[in-house]
């Protein structure tokens, strides 16, 4: 074995098929991931069959494409929550959380849209129906368009479209693309957006976005409780949040 490089041979191979997910797409045949590793299909298809056993990848029965699996979302999910950005912001959350004593969940854009990746509960009885992990819909909650008002457009524009394509709209809160602009231009204006019921009855969302350095937008903390105690609490918790994400540092 060369003393320039002793790695394993086989993790190799698994890391490059791995990688060919995130710069060749979300779902792939067996000839598209072969292609993408340089490797023959049949060799291909004996780690893709470890690799399943392993959660790291799943397979679509129906269509036979691969996409990553339970185990490659969960690794994901906790290197993103490592990330130093990302750390003060749910130093953030836990500080809101324990102030008001409401949960409060925090969000990053991912892949398919707003990804919940950290959640902190509190001793109130409303309970959080989407837990670490969930893709919230970008036009039914808070958290999703206070997204699509802060992002670039190039990025929104694919989940966007798709969720006005979709058949079922139940939820969403805004109907038309009119309305959406004037929902989004108001978040930019008010830099916070509100969900009352859409999804669960009787329970409301006040979603904040939190800025870390050089003013970019790191994530999105969102409030869950009543309707009243949302009215209640609205401006002291966006106050709350811009003071907080006021004193990261935006030079670095």
């Amino acid at each position: 074995m060369s003393d320039r490089y002793s790695g394993v041979k086989s993790v190799d191979v698994a890391c490059r098929i791995v990688e060919a997910f995130s710069n060749e797409g979300p779902r792939l045949a067996l000839k598209d991931l072969a292609k993408a590793v340089r490797m023959p299909p049949s060799k291909v298809h004996r780690y893709l069959d470890s690799m399943v056993r392993g959660g790291l990848i799943e397979q679509d029965t129906a269509t036979r494409h691969y996409t990553l699996g339970r185990i490659a979302f969960e690794i994901g999910l906790r290197a993103i929550a490592a990330h130093d950005p990302l750390q003060a912001a749910i130093r953030v959350q836990r500080e809101l959380r324990d102030e008001i004593d409401q949960s409060v969940a925090l969000s990053v854009w991912g892949n398919k849209g707003p990804t919940i990746v950290h959640v902190e509960d509190s001793s109130q009885p409303v309970i959080m129906t989407m837990k670490v992990g969930a893709v919230l819909p970008t036009l039914a909650t808070a958290t999703g368009l206070v997204f699509c008002a802060l992002m670039p457009a190039v990025i929104t524009r694919p989940l966007i479209d798709e969720a006005f394509a979709a058949s079922d709209r139940a939820g969403s809160i805004v109907r038309n693309r009119k309305a959406l602009k004037t929902a989004l231009d108001e978040i930019r204006s008010t830099h916070f957006a509100i969900n009352r019921g859409h999804l669960t009855p009787q329970v409301c969302a006040i979603a904040i976005p939190f800025f870390g350095r050089k003013d970019q937008l790191t994530a999105v903390l969102a409030v869950i409780a009543r309707d009243e105690e949302i009215d209640r609490n609205k401006s002291r918790i966006i106050q709350f949040v811009r003071d907080r994400s006021a004193k990261i540092p935006r030079t670095i």
